[in-house]
């Protein structure tokens, strides 16, 4: 069998199966998550995408030793407004407890000053 026929054969399973449902209130872990599987778990998350500004030229113009300082001082700042706010930050995931529909919805807190649009 070639790989596109094997690829597509994965995908006829995984499209035509039905999943396997179950509540949860925890973000299984790498271990618990099966890649060939259509078990799923059904929890309230949120999830933040933050891109660094300029990280791309950064790992291109300098040492990987700085970029990687860099990379961590701003996760060091974010995990910190994160848990400022009542929330909790683990390695490069966090939640937020206003984010959430599992806890009391609050209005987020608001910058002290007004975000600027770099135009971009």
């Amino acid at each position: 069998m070639s790989l596109g026929d094997e690829i597509r054969s994965d995908l006829d399973k995984l499209v035509g199966t039905p999943w396997s449902i179950r509540e949860g209130r925890v973000v299984p872990g790498t271990d618990d998550v099966k890649l060939f599987s259509n078990d799923a778990v059904k929890l309230d998350a949120v999830y933040l995408y933050a891109d660094l500004l300029g990280s791309t030229k950064l790992a291109r113009n300098f040492r990987p030793e700085t970029t990687g300082k860099v990379i961590r001082a701003s996760l060091r700042a974010a995990s910190k407004i994160i848990k400022a706010q009542g929330g909790k930050s683990e390695a490069t995931t966090a939640t937020v407890p206003w984010a959430s529909s599992s806890v009391t919805p609050r209005t987020p807190p608001q910058p002290k000053r007004p975000f600027r649009s770099t135009g971009r």
